[in-house]
């Protein structure tokens, strides 16, 4: 067999490969990461973190991985000392949150906001925890997307 008919048959062959595969429509596709800053003084206005939970929520039902990273004036909510009568439309924040960690939500908090707030970690509620930078890094990636309210 000379080089060109070699050529020729693995040209053939690999288009006869090509034309086996799967669509990739059918291939299982990863979910992104569902990532939400949670920044928003909610004692002041409820409304920006109520639809922040509200839409971790749906995330949720969607079957997506949520993580939630309370920040900056958001670093009040998931405390044992926070209102539990603060809601925006009758939806307590502090029991949409607490619903979300039973089913699952991961719940990072900035140590530094802490501090400026003047909370401590044994502040709180069960399912929160201080976050590091390697612990909140490694949940991002290029397919995560990120939510701030």
């Amino acid at each position: 067999m000379n080089n060109f008919t070699r050529i020729v048959l693995s040209i053939f062959l690999s288009a006869l490969l090509l034309s086996c595969q799967k669509p990739l429509e059918n291939a299982k596709i990863s979910r992104p990461i569902m990532f939400f800053s949670l920044v928003s003084d909610p004692v002041i206005d409820p409304h920006p973190m109520t639809m922040g939970l509200q839409l971790a929520n749906h995330s949720l039902e969607e079957g997506r991985t949520v993580v939630l990273f309370f920040n900056v004036k958001g670093v009040t909510v998931p405390t044992k000392n926070f209102d539990e009568n603060i809601s925006f439309h009758a939806q307590p924040i502090k029991k949409l949150l607490t619903d979300l960690i039973a089913k699952g939500v991961q719940v990072h908090v900035c140590p530094h906001c802490l501090e400026a707030m003047g909370i401590k970690s044994e502040d709180l509620i069960t399912g929160a925890k201080v976050t590091t930078r390697e612990g909140l890094f490694s949940l991002l990636n290029d397919q995560s997307i990120v939510f701030t309210y």
